[in-house]
């Protein structure tokens, strides 16, 4: 049964079968920070009435980097790569496309900024 078959699957309920699902599969540490990152996903698509993740396209998904990019923050208030916001997006959406809540081809639109080949610049270093 394809998701144009079934009821709407609203990002937090998404998410919510998501945790379930990866709980027995990652380290605590890993998923609270998915968890973390992805509810920022969450907010993104209920100001962006955005209901069903079945309707996102390619086009929210550059959207939401552009909201990220341009200020979400950690709960700390310290920037957070992007890198590191849509890694665990990617993977929530390639969930969602094994219970066919997406489209086959969404989590492939997700796109990684490179890893910057530079060591920890002035702002990572403790001292």
């Amino acid at each position: 049964m394809s998701h144009e078959e079934t009821d709407t699957l609203d990002p937090r309920t998404a998410l919510q079968m998501y945790l379930q699902q990866r709980r027995s599969e990652v380290a605590d540490a890993t998923l609270s920070a998915h968890e973390r990152r992805l509810r920022k996903f969450v907010e993104w698509c209920r100001e962006n009435d955005i209901d069903d993740v079945g309707n996102l396209s390619g086009y929210h998904l550059h959207e939401f980097s552009v909201w990220w990019q341009k200020g979400a923050k950690t709960d700390d208030l310290s920037p957070e790569p992007l890198r590191s916001a849509l890694l665990p997006l990617r993977v929530f959406l390639r969930f969602l496309r094994s219970i066919d809540a997406v489209g086959e081809e969404l989590p492939d639109k997700v796109i990684l900024p490179k890893e910057s080949s530079r060591g920890p610049t002035a702002r990572h270093l403790r001292i």
